[in-house]
């Protein structure tokens, strides 16, 4: 798959951004884009590859669509979720192992966009196919303020539900035999606004001060239920009615 891949990248070569950095960091990060299909532990690796293989295949798909076409600068990995930069201007997004964000953007819990991510990822190991009709539309058209039933978007309970899932998953006790790769996250700056960490977030060379994802507090409206209703309705519509 890789070397087909890289032929491509050598054949759309001129529609890159980026054609000074040549095709071997390209076919570089390609190989990563492929490496991270396989990352994570045997639990996880079940799940991306059977209840939530269609999610898994679009951000596979997408990872190296952005990366043939110019649109990705780094791709790095936690050893579970693959990050890619230069992908958005400055908000981030999850699908399939693959999470998109902005220009510095890499997979460590210190930038805690990465970390809010991460609990999508988690939603979709949790929720397979059902994650894009329940989670990711939702999502998308609130950031959007579409849809949103007047709650403001970190308040939807599939935000704060992405961000209890990857707190707790990145604040369990290290075994006895392994330490710590990053120091301890700080809740605060995590959950409230205009909050400093104690740690730097590598991307912005600031200290997370500009964004927050609250833990414990969340909204619903009646968007929730109508969403995922209407998609459902429109692929039976689409499957049994005949043409």
């Amino acid at each position: 798959m890789s070397l087909v891949l890289w032929l491509l990248v050598w054949l759309l070569r001129p529609l890159s951004r980026v054609q000074s950095q040549g095709l071997s960091a390209r076919a570089q990060r390609a190989l990563l884009i492929d490496m991270g299909l396989w990352s994570g532990s045997y639990p996880e690796l079940i799940l991306k590859l059977s209840w939530g293989l269609p999610n898994t295949l679009i951000g596979y798909l997408l990872a190296h669509s952005y990366n043939l076409l110019g649109y990705c600068s780094e791709v790095s990995s936690d050893g579970s979720a693959t990050a890619l930069s230069a992908c958005t201007r400055s908000g981030a997004f999850s699908i399939g192992g693959y999470i998109f964000g902005p220009r510095g953007f890499r997979a460590t819990p210190l930038d805690h966009l990465y970390l809010h991510e991460y609990g999508h990822y988690l939603q979709g190991l949790r929720w397979g196919i059902f994650f894009l009709p329940c989670i990711a539309l939702p999502s998308l058209l609130s950031a959007a303020k579409l849809c949103s039933g007047g709650i403001a978007h970190e308040y939807r309970w599939f935000e704060v539900n992405a961000n209890r899932l990857s707190w707790r998953q990145h604040n369990r006790p290290h075994s006895s035999d392994s330490s710590p790769s990053t120091p301890p996250l700080d809740r605060a700056s995590y959950t409230q606004p205009s909050c400093d960490s104690p740690y730097p977030n590598p991307r912005e060379r600031g200290y997370n001060r500009y964004a927050f994802f609250p833990l414990d507090e969340y909204q619903l409206c009646l968007w929730d239920i109508a969403l995922p209703l209407l998609t459902f309705g429109l692929v039976l519509v689409a499957l049994f009615i005949p043409k």
